[in-house]
């Protein structure tokens, strides 16, 4: 006799297929077929909630983006700190190529960049969390921008640990936060 799982619970066992797939075997082992065997859901019901394989991959990307920490550390650079830790271990534990198929997609598909836009929406982005927290506290004036500051924030690393695949330590990721600290803090001061 067969179980049927809730909607939700199906979902679940989905993503955790996908990123279970994209890190052990790459994205050319992220298929339908593939994610349906391991999560043992059926791929109509897979496909009813993802039509297409790069909106699973878009999900299971915003799946990360979820779990990153919204850390409280009481000092922006160390909340800062926290997030871009947990990230990079992210996208060092077999992640990237994940996330760089999400991008390959949308550039063929813009429809899929709005998909990704309004998930990583839903989700607590813990970079803009930790920024409303540092104006909260008065580290930084509250006419920032909180989406061009976490810009500032998300860009250097984003670039080097995905796009260029440049590990960097936590000494070189301290350096790149504190540069963003100081752009913010001149996006107060000229915020044009």
């Amino acid at each position: 006799m067969t179980t049927r799982l809730s909607s939700e619970e199906a979902k679940r066992r989905v993503v955790v297929a996908a990123r279970e797939l994209a890190g052990e075997s790459g994205m050319s082992a992220l298929t339908i077929d593939a994610v349906a065997a391991r999560s043992g859901v059926a791929k109509t019901t897979i496909y009813r909630s993802w039509p297409t394989i790069e909106e699973l991959r878009i999900e299971t990307v915003g799946s990360l983006v979820a779990e990153l920490p919204t850390a409280d550390t009481g000092d922006l650079l160390g909340d800062l700190e926290e997030v871009a830790d947990t990230f990079a271990a992210t996208v060092a534990g077999g992640m990237r190529p994940l996330m760089l198929s999400v991008l390959e997609a949308e550039s063929r598909d813009r429809r899929l960049t709005e998909i990704r836009q309004n998930l990583m929406a839903a989700n607590a982005d813990p970079l803009s969390a930790a920024i409303r927290a540092a104006i909260d506290r008065g580290e930084i004036a509250d006419s920032v921008d909180v989406d061009l500051a976490s810009d500032l924030v998300r860009g250097p690393l984003f670039v080097r640990l995905v796009i260029e695949c440049r590990p960097t330590t936590s000494e070189q990721r301290t350096a790149l936060l504190r540069a963003a600290i100081a752009g913010i803090h001149q996006l107060a001061t000229d915020p044009s």
